[in-house]
């Protein structure tokens, strides 16, 4: 592929499909319209404006998951808009989720105007035309989410609860900003399944975030979403098998008589992975042992095989990215 005209786009399996698109790659004449294309490939037809001087780039990196997507999109300030055409060419009702990373977003829709800062979402209706403006002054990032309708409750398909909706960072419950956080953060790095879960989650959480921010708008007393049985059956067995090599979703899941996609839910509601749980979880036990008496003379290979590494490098590419040094280095510490 001619990295100079054209911005990369991969299917990964037949569920799917990795959306890249970075305009550093691509000739300056054809910035604009490649971004255009990844998006539209993304979250269905869109149209862009930009008229300042210096040069447009943008960058999107995705995930398409069937008739929704999530992406990390970059770009340079500019106006986006879904006229009566976009809407036409578009072939299904959804909402649009913007989670702002840096800069700012006004969005224009159903006769009133929104703004987003950094920390906040705004969620508006894509059946209906919507005019949104990228703020000039900074450079601009968000965490964009295309929600099918059928995700949602009966009230987010037919009423207004998410259509032209900001909702302020203070003001957003904690396992959604949990869980859009480590999209952010991890969108290229985390499996499919677990993507997929995270994203699913989200799409719920967000009517409820939306609810939740008018019940303390209206000086209703907060409240919390009942804890999970099966949630503090799962964590219990995984914290009492952590020394088990073989411990993974599907392990649980067998054992425990549920399906994979639930336990994969279960972590994206409180915003992480199973396999970051799991593996957060061995490093602090690993920790301890490094420093304790009972250990001290132990080899490290030997403490970390215990809690369940059978590779050497992976477990200390694991605990420096945690500690910020090596094992060894920790150990002479104490």
């Amino acid at each position: 592929m001619d990295q100079q005209t054209e911005c990369p786009r991969t299917a990964s399996t037949a569920h799917y499909d990795r959306v890249m698109c970075d305009t550093d790659y691509c000739s300056r004449s054809k910035a604009l319209s490649l971004f255009t294309e990844a998006i539209t490939s993304t979250f269905m037809p869109w149209s862009f404006k930009y008229e300042p001087e210096e040069e447009f780039s943008g960058r999107v990196e995705g995930l398409i998951l069937g008739s929704g997507a999530v992406a990390r999109i970059k770009m340079s300030p500019a106006t986006a808009t879904r006229n009566s055409l976009e809407l036409a060419q578009s072939p299904a009702d959804c909402i649009y989720a913007n989670y702002i990373l840096s800069g700012e977003m006004h969005v224009s829709q159903h006769g009133r105007a929104t703004t987003a800062k950094r920390g906040d979402i705004v969620a508006y209706d894509s059946s209906h035309p919507v005019v949104i403006t990228k703020s000039e002054d900074h450079p601009y990032e968000d965490l964009a989410l295309r929600i099918p309708k059928a995700l949602l409750g009966e009230s987010c398909r037919t009423g207004s609860d998410l259509h032209n909706v900001a909702i302020p960072a203070e003001k957003i419950i904690s396992p959604l900003s949990s869980c859009l956080d480590f999209l952010s953060q991890n969108l290229l790095t985390t499996s499919h399944e677990e993507l997929a879960a995270l994203y699913e989650v989200c799409a719920q959480l967000l009517p409820v975030a939306s609810a939740y921010m008018q019940r303390v708008h209206k000086g209703i007393e907060s409240f919390e979403p009942p804890s999970s049985h099966y949630g503090r059956e799962l964590t219990a067995f995984i914290d009492e098998h952590l020394a088990t090599a073989e411990l993974s979703p599907r392990f649980a899941a067998e054992h425990l008589g549920i399906s994979v996609r639930y336990v994969h839910k279960q972590f994206a509601a409180k915003g992480m992975t199973f396999t970051s749980y799991v593996t957060t979880k061995r490093l602090e036990f690993i920790r301890r042992d490094l420093i304790s008496a009972a250990c001290r003379n132990q080899p490290i290979f030997t403490i970390a095989y215990r809690w369940g590494f059978n590779d050497l490098s992976t477990f200390i590419r694991a605990f420096k990215k945690k500690f910020s040094c090596s094992p060894s280095q920790y150990r002479a510490r104490f």
